[in-house]
Order: C-alpha cells, then structure tokens, then sequence
C-alpha cells in the first residue's frame, strides 16, 4: 500500500497534526493525546493545506525533505500548543507515525498563524 501524508484544508486524517496533550511521547502511542479540532470555535485552529514533501535536498552523504503546514487561529481566543504528530493514510485507515511533545507551550494569539516544519534526513 502507498502511505499518504498530504492533506487538504481541514484534514486530520494525514499530515501533520496539532494537540495540547503533555505526557511525554511513547513508542507505543498510536494518537494523538489531544488533538486541537480544525475550525474557528473555541480552542480550534484552521488546518491548512500540507503537501508531503516541498522537495528532495541531496548533500554528500545526507538526504532530506522537509513537511509544513500551516495553521491559522480564527477562534476568538489564544490556543496552546504542547505536542504535534504526523499521521499517514494508506487503504482508508489513519495510522500514526510520529509523535513529540514541545519543550514549553507555543501560545498562537487570535488571528496568529502558526508554521510547524519537520525537517527529515537519512544518511547513507
């Protein structure tokens, strides 16, 4: 199966997601602990578009791509952000494949943008 990391406006099935949740990331987890809901209600934010990679970058030895999204806080209210997570969509099932949580809370203030980039690499 192919495993999908792209996402639309408003999805929360794939790419990368945000939560407030603040116990620590397992190997064992398979959600996120508290997801931040997509809209403009209280404590919401709107998810934008994510493609799954904005290009391949080759450096000697290493390979990298980077994820963005983007996400915009239209709710009226300050939101706080503790944790993000990653998940794929592949045979229309939603898996988790990352999780972390942030040093210390990032605080989007009404009508704020706030951008997540994950830089992966592999080196050969």
């Amino acid at each position: 199966p192919t495993f999908q990391t792209n996402a639309d406006v408003g999805v929360l099935s794939s790419g990368i997601i945000l939560g407030s949740g603040l116990t620590a990331p397992t190997p064992s987890d398979f959600v996120i602990q508290t997801l931040i809901a997509n809209g403009v209600g209280a404590g919401q934010l709107s998810y934008q578009q994510q493609t799954g990679s904005q290009g391949v970058q080759i450096a000697g030895a290493n390979t990298s791509f980077i994820m963005q999204r983007l996400f915009a806080n239209l709710s009226g209210g300050v939101v706080n952000v503790n944790e993000l997570a990653i998940y794929t969509l592949t045979g229309g099932n939603s898996f988790l494949i990352y999780r972390d949580v942030l040093p210390s809370t990032d605080i989007i203030p009404i009508g704020g943008t706030y951008r997540v980039s994950i830089t992966f690499q592999i080196t050969t």
